[in-house]
């Protein structure tokens, strides 16, 4: 019986929890001069990340503990400023998709970001979300939005 700990990650007991906010959707309007729309999809809950997913294709078992959770948000190194103690239950389960987007207004280049958090081979997406707006005089504002 072997037990696995993810390839290229290391021991499980040296794996660090760590979050980011990741670009989900990205659209430059600041040479237009109606509103755009900016599709994606939006991403909540936890999986394998990509590069362990090796491991189920030959047979290996890799599973999600309901631990995760408390593991994760106990020693989570945040640079975000993100709680993650009080994510909502979604983040903890399976991972879904669903279809959003955001209206762009004219002389704007919009970022959308996700709370993206990662231990070893796992990775969480919360329903928390912010919008970078830049506007044709380089003005930034940030706004926090939930999913």
């Amino acid at each position: 019986y072997t037990e696995f700990h993810g390839w290229k990650v290391g021991s499980k007991y040296k794996w660090k929890a760590t979050d980011k906010w990741e670009d989900v959707c990205e659209y430059d309007n600041t040479d237009g001069a109606g509103e755009a729309h900016c599709n994606y999809q939006q991403k909540i809950g936890s999986s394998v990340t990509r590069g362990s997913e090796w491991a189920i294709d030959i047979g290996l078992t890799v599973t999600m503990s309901a631990g995760f959770k408390e593991v994760f948000s106990v020693n989570v190194e945040t640079s975000i400023g993100y709680e993650w103690r009080t994510s909502a239950s979604a983040t903890w389960s399976a991972e879904t998709t669903t279809s959003a987007g955001t209206t762009v207004p004219p002389r704007t280049h919009i970022i959308v970001q996700q709370a993206h958090g990662t231990y070893g081979p796992f990775q969480a997406k919360a329903k928390k979300f912010r919008s970078v707006t830049v506007d044709s005089m380089g003005r930034q504002q940030v706004i926090a939005v939930e999913g």
